[in-house]
């Protein structure tokens, strides 16, 4: 999983990761790559029935995400 993910972000190979967070819903993992503090982190879905990547998209600040009904939401932190 981490090899897929990495060529499909490719800022990741720019940048140190700094930690990341995963929770499984149902067949999907799902996560935060932490990058820059916060500044720079992805939203990555993985699908462990298929194993491949479903899901990337920008997570700024994001702190937690989830999934519900298909659709994946996150939790920004605001200041």
């Amino acid at each position: 999983m981490w090899k897929a993910i990495e060529s499909a972000v490719s800022e990741f190979k720019k940048q140190e990761n700094e930690g990341f967070w995963f929770d499984v819903f149902g067949k999907y993992v799902i996560g935060i790559i932490r990058i820059a503090q916060g500044q720079g982190n992805f939203i990555v879905g993985w699908d462990t029935d298929e194993k491949k990547i479903v899901h990337v998209s920008n997570g700024e600040f994001e702190e937690r995400v989830f999934m519900y009904d298909g659709y994946v939401y996150s939790v920004c932190e605001v200041c």
